[in-house]
């Protein structure tokens, strides 16, 4: 038992590192985009309507940092999920890295978190890849289930540092680009939005959302990564700021040559997202 307790401490431990090292951009990449497909039937916003949403306008986005305060509120102290897929790839397709984060936060910030991490240069959070680790907690017990090698191990933990392994720290170090308004902030502070379009899902208002970059070193570049450039972004924004979906594409130089990074990240269940105990559990110690 106590050699399983270190040995879940020095993945918590490893996973830290791996975050010191790429300077909190979330390591980076992914199996790609899951997101699930919707029918949107855009129509454009008529100029006259000075305000869409915090910091949106029918000309882009004015004000990146009111759009992220808004987001942020969004989702201050309610339950979501949210999904981020980070990939890189080279020329012929072929993934460098792979970073999968499924997150299921309830309001009393119980959460269920399931990584994969996979790709030769793929970030080392869960050891060297490919691997699967699910983690959950209530606030106060720990526990992970992690596969490695087609073996899977169950174990308790508590985080070596009070950060490691807890809910904010899946959010903001692993899956974005810090805390949600953060990450939202840079996102569109570093991009030109030029495009917006008004849809609905389900009769309730929504804005599509189109650029390319304004400023290239704002974006959330991997640290092995240099010359970002090219990046395109869409993104999909309710009338009181939470940014439901972004789609982040862009070209990089890996010490091989050019590759193609893509940061996808989307909410749901926002107020409705419920959190249990896995069936797992019993198997831990």
């Amino acid at each position: 038992m106590a050699l399983q307790a270190r040995t879940m401490r020095s993945v918590v431990a490893v996973a830290c590192a791996v975050l010191l090292v790429l300077a909190g951009c979330s390591g980076f990449a992914g199996s790609g985009d899951s997101t699930p497909s919707e029918t949107f039937t855009p129509a454009p916003v008529p100029e006259d309507r000075a305000t869409l949403a915090p910091g949106l306008e029918a000309d882009g986005v004015t004000d990146p940092r009111r759009l992220g305060r808004a987001h942020g509120r969004a989702l201050d102290d309610r339950s979501y999920r949210l999904v981020a897929n980070h990939t890189i790839r080279y020329p012929n397709g072929t993934a460098r890295s792979a970073l999968r984060v499924d997150i299921r936060l309830d309001a009393e910030r119980r959460y269920l978190t399931t990584v994969r991490a996979g790709g030769h240069a793929g970030p080392g959070l869960l050891g060297q890849p490919p691997a699967r680790g699910t983690f959950w907690s209530n606030g106060s017990v720990y526990a992970v289930a992690l596969t490695r090698d087609n073996e899977t191990t169950y174990n308790r933990f508590q985080p070596p540092d009070g950060y490691a392994g807890t809910w904010p720290y899946w959010i903001r170090g692993v899956a974005l680009n810090g805390a949600p308004g953060e990450d939202t902030t840079r996102l569109f502070a570093a991009m030109d939005v030029t495009v917006v379009e008004r849809t609905a899902v389900n009769g309730t208002a929504r804005y599509i959302v189109r650029g390319r970059e304004a400023r290239p070193r704002g974006l959330p570049v991997p640290g092995s990564l240099t010359d970002p450039r090219n990046a395109t972004v869409r993104a999909v924004v309710r009338d009181d700021g939470l940014v439901e979906r972004y789609r982040l594409r862009y070209t990089a130089n890996a010490s091989t040559g050019p590759v193609t990074v893509v940061r996808a990240v989307r909410y749901e269940g926002v107020g409705s997202t419920t959190v249990e105990r896995p069936s797992w559990f019993a198997r831990t110690q």
